[in-house]
């Protein structure tokens, strides 16, 4: 029971770290995009 706890706590914070690298990569090509429009108009 300990052991499967650990792995599901592993899992956990693997996925949040995912999640949070996905999201963080999402903002900078939406501030990308932003510039770029603003520098093409």
């Amino acid at each position: 029971m300990n052991v499967l706890s650990v792995f599901h706590t592993k899992i956990l914070t693997g996925f949040n770290e995912k999640i949070a690298v996905l999201i963080v990569l999402g903002a900078l090509g939406y501030l990308a995009l932003l510039a770029s429009v603003t520098v093409v108009a």
